[in-house]
């Protein structure tokens, strides 16, 4: 598993890329990052993270993400591909590239080093299975602020040119820590089940890549494979209900003025699904909304509070 790989970097910096568009919500704009003490900060949770191609691509965006795997052998390569990310340095190569050396082309951003080692340091990998119910949602948020406050405590500041400067400095860094103690990030779910065999035609059968991820993650029988979406759908609104829910509790206790809460659409939690085009919604449960159709597939999205569950996937 290898996340240097430039086809990674190819997609991640494409102006067209799908997943930047449909997580736009969560993307952080020059202003959030100027304002960054005052803003609150999203982060993504990838509950199939499987290779991990997505969440370096959402990761690439600036947003920090949760990679969650629960086959062992696919978490320990994934996270010795994160591990590499974050220790990138200017004579990293790609194992089994002849070119190893040769330079990057334009549109393969972000390929410097450091900002390679920027998007693995936003990746944070997490062995659990996410269809475990109370106790996956309990783990998936307390690991997921813990990952978002290490990231805010990291954010880049301008270096300190005088003692004066490297102590407001400091004092900006216990602010922000005293703050984001209060005021917890927005959570978001991404989900991407294994697509069943030929349901996006000859090409969900190409890729090694592919081929390897089915035969580690693949869930037996239709009926247990049904199961697993229904569990897995069930967790990822749950995590982003209680997160909204524990915010929109925050907000009332230490903001009196109600300056607006989680649970809006613009600047709340979703869940956003990736399904075959022709497929139907995950678990039989109709999404709010459906954006960035292609060819193969679709992201289906889910506002918690519009979910109507009622006799689906049972």
């Amino acid at each position: 598993m290898n996340l240097l790989d430039s086809s990674h970097r190819r997609r991640a910096s494409s102006g067209t890329e799908q997943l930047h568009r449909v997580f736009s919500f969560a993307m952080p704009t020059a202003h959030t990052r100027q304002e960054h003490a005052h803003a609150q900060a999203h982060i993504v949770v990838d509950l199939t993270a499987g290779l991990g191609t997505d969440g370096f691509v959402l990761a690439a965006g600036g947003v920090p993400v949760v990679l969650c795997e629960r086959q062992p052998v696919l978490f320990h390569l994934l996270a010795d591909a994160v591990r590499r990310l974050r220790h990138t340095s200017p004579n990293s190569q790609q194992p089994g590239s002849a070119h190893a050396h040769a330079p990057a082309p334009a549109s393969a951003a972000p390929a410097a080093p450091a900002a390679l080692a920027a998007v693995g340091r936003r990746m944070s990998v997490l062995l659990l299975d996410a269809t475990s119910g109370p106790t996956a949602v309990e783990q998936l948020l307390h690991h997921a602020h813990a990952h978002a406050h290490a990231q805010a405590l990291a954010a880049p500041h301008a270096g300190p040119d005088s003692h004066t400067q490297k102590q407001q400095q400091q004092q900006q860094q216990r602010q922000q820590q005293e703050e984001h103690g209060q005021r917890r990030s927005v959570v978001s779910v991404y989900l991407d089940p294994m697509y069943p065999a030929g349901s996006v035609g000859r090409r969900s059968a190409v890729k090694k890549g592919a081929q390897m991820l089915r035969r580690l993650a693949d869930s037996g029988s239709a009926q247990q494979r049904q199961a697993n979406e229904s569990a897995l759908l069930r967790t990822a609104l749950e995590i982003v209900r209680r997160n909204t829910s524990d915010n929109n509790s925050n907000n009332s206790s230490s903001n009196s003025s109600g300056s607006g809460s989680a649970s809006g659409r613009k600047g709340g939690g979703r869940v956003v699904v990736k399904r075959p085009v022709g497929a139907p919604p995950l678990a039989g449960v109709p999404p709010s909304s459906s954006r960035s159709r292609s060819r193969t597939h679709r992201y289906d999205i889910y506002m918690p509070a519009e979910v109507r569950w009622e006799g689906a996937g049972e």
